[in-house]
């Protein structure tokens, strides 16, 4: 066997149970060492003391340590410098407004049986970017006091599809979709200007396109601008704070007082 190769099979810890660990046979062993008998020197035997005392005189020895080196040096001395009082500025002792602090509110809404009902409700940090645009099949709206302040759109919900039949069965061709009976999706609400007694005024709508919408969306709210190309499909009136979750309730309570 290669030294390397035994180096690397060897053990690494030993019980004192075990019998003892050989690392290199090919070495002497201790025992033989410790069974030669000590030599004399002047006729006499000299053994090593166990608390041997240290020396105090000869030649190459090291300076004792000062007892009071540390009283020696003043670590506290520097340069004389005066420094100008500091105080801390106003900006930071003014606590943060929370009016100035911007963000949104993101609400999880489940449509169901032309009924709206919320269901969760997380702070975001942030700004809220508003869509000027719509581009998909359905569309919501967030209203306060019948003034438009968030939309949306609402993608991917709503239809159940299935993917064409790949054996060209007749009547299975192409996709199809199902219309479900609910549905959940998120809304956005910015909290400017929000407190406890907007809530009861907000209203969340969500609307159906019928055509095309090609013009930018303005600050009226849709139903009333695009009365022809959308169709409502539900609408909520007020948020209801005892509704919602103990930790949906200690969001709003953390976000408005």
């Amino acid at each position: 066997m290669v030294k390397s190769e035994r180096l690397e099979n060897r053990n690494l810890r030993q019980n004192s149970d075990e019998p003892p660990v050989i690392e290199d046979p090919t070495l002497g062993k201790m025992d033989e060492a410790l069974e030669r008998r000590p030599k004399r020197v002047g006729a006499k035997k000299h053994k090593m003391a166990i608390d041997p005392p240290a020396r105090i005189r000869g030649k190459n020895l090291m300076k004792p340590i000062p007892i009071n080196i540390q009283k020696d040096v003043d670590t506290n001395k520097g340069p004389n410098v005066q420094y100008p009082r500091q105080e801390e500025s106003r900006e930071g002792r003014e606590k943060p407004s929370k009016q100035k602090v911007e963000g949104y509110l993101r609400l999880r809404l489940l449509v169901q049986d032309g009924n709206i009902s919320l269901t969760e409700v997380h702070k975001v940090d942030g700004p809220l970017v508003i869509e000027d645009k719509i581009d998909s099949s359905l569309v919501y709206e967030v209203l306060v006091s019948s003034k438009r302040v968030a939309t949306g759109s609402i993608t991917d919900v709503g239809f159940n599809r299935s993917f064409p039949n790949p054996k060209d069965v007749p009547g299975q061709e192409g996709h199809f979709f199902v219309e479900v009976p609910s549905y959940e999706f998120y809304a956005r609400l910015p909290t400017k200007n929000l407190s406890f007694s907007v809530l009861p005024k907000v209203e969340i709508a969500v609307y159906r396109m019928k055509s095309p919408i090609e013009k930018e969306i303005g600050e009226k709210s849709l139903a009333l601008d695009f009365a022809n190309e959308l169709r409502e499909v539900a609408r909520l009136k007020g948020i209801n704070i005892k509704s919602l979750s103990k930790r949906s309730q200690a969001k709003i309570h953390d976000l408005l007082r």
